[in-house]
């Protein structure tokens, strides 16, 4: 629980030094875990991008016709 605490802490430390405003301890776990989520989609995102992808290039080196030089 400590480990939550202390990020807790520095969440609201950079908060306040960075928009000038004071979050209470309430405030401060939901902004950090909105944003922490808001993240985790983004590498969600990014990474079936990244599957669709590689599906996509498979699925075109499948339909290339080989070189000649290579038979």
């Amino acid at each position: 629980m400590r480990k939550n605490e202390d990020f807790i802490f520095r969440f609201k430390k950079a908060f306040r030094e960075d928009y000038g405003f004071e979050l209470n301890n309430k405030q401060a776990k939901e902004a950090a875990g909105n944003l922490v989520d808001f993240f985790y989609l983004l590498w969600r995102w990014d990474t079936e991008e990244k599957q669709k992808e590689k599906q996509v290039e498979a699925k075109q080196d499948e339909s290339r016709i080989p070189d000649q030089r290579s038979l």
